[in-house]
């Protein structure tokens, strides 16, 4: 689903999946967002920061875990989608529910929010079910 900012310009996606858990995987980010995080020439990087990623908990709850991170594109990706002939890097929120085994990604635009703005959007996520 498409996100537009004031002026009814496009800047950014939003979407969700359910996701199966592994065992000894239950917190791994790269397990949970397999289906995102593990692809070529686009990902979410799912890695943690330790580990020479960009995902980086913003907010941790009983159920799940909400981070920003990179999104990235490939240059040949790139290129494909106008963004030019080098690599780029969208800004990206990961959530998850792992007791409704649900999580939702964001991919804004680099330039169409600051870096306060992602992480009060970040904040504000709270996956819960349906009452």
């Amino acid at each position: 689903m498409g996100i537009y900012n004031k002026n009814n310009e496009y800047v950014g996606a939003v979407g969700y999946n359910i996701y199966e858990e592994y065992e000894g995987a239950e917190k791994i980010p790269q397990a949970i967002y397999s289906p995102i995080a593990l692809g070529n020439g686009y990902f979410f990087d799912a890695r943690p920061k330790e580990n020479g990623g960009s995902y980086t908990p913003i907010s941790e709850k009983e159920n799940g875990v909400t981070a920003i991170t990179d999104v990235y594109y490939a240059a040949c990706l790139s290129n494909d989608l106008g963004y030019g002939e080098n690599e780029k890097y969208n800004k990206g929120i990961l959530s998850y529910n792992d007791t409704l085994l649900v999580y939702v990604a964001f991919e804004f635009d680099a330039d169409s929010l600051s870096d306060e703005e992602l992480s009060a959007i970040a904040q504000s996520i709270d996956i819960q079910p349906v009452q």
